[in-house]
């Protein structure tokens, strides 16, 4: 009991030290930071420090000073009695203090196409660094507030060189953050590696406290920090913008050669034009152009003990002997070497993002089947049946057959290994079909990519809002899924059938393969050799299908091939889901248009006519499980199609 006791102390204590400073804490926790009248009580530095804060800003009103002089009076305060809580407030005055700002530019439009896991990976990664960082350099992180990080130095726990300490804490972190969505863009998608950081700073008296109430949590109150915000605010993705003010702290402290002026003044509310500055971050190659630091760089400040400490690529902190000099960057790559462009980024992101994500379907795919063992001999022999001659228009079929019953994996599908050379292939196919792709305007392989996003995220979707999980009768005691049935019926089959999902992530990957960048329309009427060969229908798409499927057939790629399917049941319904999928790009095809208007009517509203008997629905003396089969694949096929054209 006395072990419980103090366990669950010991948790309640972790939560407060996460959530208020030292000092404020055992305020919190002891009523002893009140006099016995309830008034406050300033100790020694308190009252120096405020002191000499009025003998330095004595240009501000009489009507402040009068007013600060009789809130940090020793012997005067708020009357405990006057107060709803029975208690003196538990705030302080820190004469000066620098306060920082950090929002992430353009998450908004990223977390709208992201799951919240996916949108809490981003933050908790980045934030958590953040902390880290914080920590070792002696910052006091305030808050987040969405995707703003709020932090401060000087308070707390006062210090003379707040302003070089958040600079140098500014900087890291900002080389931190383009290093981290750099890694974090192959699992949360390619232009996640896009996001940047603006910065604010702004250096100045701050009143600090414990609003109390419900959440209480400590806070920052002042112009300073109202300063600081619009620093940010006001300030360019990936620069630290700086005050004047803290631009003449760092002054004082020798460092006027970490800022330059800003060109132009920024408007300020109540403030007028303001004169501004950037921070000078040191590029690779040594020069002070404004460019970021080196990410093999990392900023260094100096402790208390007079060594040298810099943040290591996890957040902690590593002396070093005392020599060299802070203000430059110190590459660990030779200036010589290659440096990759941001092109060259961008298209390595997609590349491995895309095949991250096959490779989790890929995983649930073989978690299906009894047998987990991917032969490359079992479809070799396997094929589609089509006459050389036969245009992929005509596959195009108004029902896809899906299993129509519940499907259970027989293993969980993280514990699945995909075998080494199957995982060759597939970064060979996918560099193979990203070189493939034009650098059109909508039709390039970045946009291909950003497709997948939308439709990895759009199946997610399809799911049943009331997701029931039942145990497994597994080995693995943790393993948890679906209940398969309710899950299967509300989602028409597609959830249950990883092939399916698989499928709509392969068309949307392919769907532009050797797109010219120009509609189809334009293809016909200039009588280009492409639409010859398509019989001037749907050319573009019937092109990429051929140049996608054809390559994937190739004999290096056996071994993919065997992780997607593996009997020819499995291959005719992936083919039917790829042509189906793509051929839904085109949207202008007035055919096409009328066989789902048609296919639209009969499954939602029961009509039937001989347009859509003569596409091949089958007899129509089919048994009623039968009909109700069709009609759920169905409605699945139209899901499927809406999905790709949606992303």
């Amino acid at each position: 009991r006395q072990l419980k006791v103090v366990d669950s102390a010991n948790r309640s204590n972790a939560i407060i030290n996460s959530l208020f400073p030292d000092n404020v804490r055992e305020r919190l926790m002891d009523a002893g930071g009140h006099a016995k009248n309830g008034n406050l009580i300033l100790n020694k530095r308190d009252k120096k420090a405020a002191k000499n804060f009025l003998n330095r800003y004595g240009h501000i009103s009489q009507h402040v000073v009068s007013m600060n002089q009789n809130t940090l009076s020793s012997n005067g305060g708020v009357d405990g009695n006057d107060n709803p809580l029975g208690s003196s407030p538990i705030a302080d005055f820190f004469p000066t203090a620098s306060v920082l700002f950090a929002d992430l530019a353009g998450f908004t439009a990223w977390s709208s196409t992201r799951e919240p896991t996916e949108v809490f990976t981003l933050l908790e990664t980045l934030y958590s660094t953040f902390d880290r960082s914080a920590k070792a350099l002696g910052v006091f992180k305030v808050e987040t507030i969405g995707d703003c990080y709020v932090a401060a130095c000087g308070l707390p726990e006062p210090r003379d060189d707040h302003s070089v300490v958040i600079f140098r804490f500014a900087r890291h972190c900002l080389a931190k953050m383009r290093n981290l969505v750099t890694k974090l863009a192959a699992k949360l998608g390619p232009d996640t590696a896009d996001l940047k950081m603006r910065f604010g700073i702004h250096s100045g008296p701050v009143t600090a406290g414990v609003l109390r109430g419900e959440k209480s949590r400590f806070q920052l109150f002042g112009d300073t920090v109202n300063t600081a915000s619009r620093m940010e605010s006001s300030g360019i993705p990936n620069k630290i913008h700086l005050s004047e003010q803290i631009a003449k702290e760092l002054q004082r402290h020798g460092k006027e050669h970490w800022y330059e002026p800003r060109d132009d003044k920024i408007v300020a509310k109540g403030k007028g034009q303001l004169q501004t500055y950037w921070a000078v971050l040191v590029s690779p190659a040594g020069s002070t152009s404004g460019r970021l630091e080196s990410q093999a760089s990392i900023g260094t400040q100096r402790m208390d003990d007079g060594k040298r400490s810099s943040i290591d690529t996890d957040g902690s902190s590593i002396s070093t002997p005392e020599g060299g000099h802070d203000d430059q960057a110190h590459p660990s790559n030779s200036a010589q070497r290659h440096q990759p462009s941001k092109t060259e980024f961008e298209f390595e992101h997609h590349i491995n993002w895309n095949i991250e994500t096959i490779q989790l379907l890929l995983k649930k795919i073989i978690a299906m089947r009894t047998d987990s063992s991917v032969d490359p001999r079992s479809v070799r022999s396997l094929s589609i049946s089509r006459d050389d001659d036969a245009m992929v228009l005509e596959e195009v079929k108004e029902i896809i057959r899906l299993p129509n019953k519940t499907s259970r994996y027989k293993r969980n599908p993280d514990d699945v290994e995909l075998p080494a050379k199957a995982q060759q292939e597939l970064r060979n196919y996918v560099q193979t079909i990203a070189s493939m792709y034009h650098n059109n305007p909508f039709h390039s392989f970045g946009h291909a990519s950003h497709v997948v996003q939308s439709t990895r995220k759009l199946l997610s979707r399809i799911v049943s809002p009331k997701q029931m999980w039942d145990t497994a009768s597994n080995s693995d005691p943790g393993y948890q899924q679906y209940n398969e049935k309710e899950l299967h019926d509300y989602t028409f089959g597609i959830t249950s059938d990883p092939i399916t999902q698989f499928a709509c992530i392969f068309a949307a990957l392919i769907h532009d393969v050797d797109h010219p960048g120009v509609p189809n329309a334009v293809l016909v009427a200039e009588k280009s050799e492409v639409a010859l060969y398509y019989e001037n229908k749907t050319v573009a798409e019937q092109n990429s299908i051929d140049l996608g499927w054809n390559l994937l057939f190739e004999p290096r790629y056996e071994n993919l091939r065997a992780c997607i399917y593996s009997n020819q049941k499995e291959l005719d319904r992936f083919r039917q889901l790829v042509v189906n999928s793509v051929i839904a790009t085109d949207i202008m095809d007035q055919d096409l248009k009328q066989l789902r208007n048609a296919r639209w009517e009969k499954a939602f509203f029961g009509h039937e006519d001989e347009h859509t008997q003569s596409i091949g629905t089958g007899p129509l003396a089919l048994g009623r499980a039968q009909e109700r089969q069709m009609q759920v694949d169905r409605k699945a096929t139209i899901v499927i199609e809406h999905l790709i054209q949606a992303s």
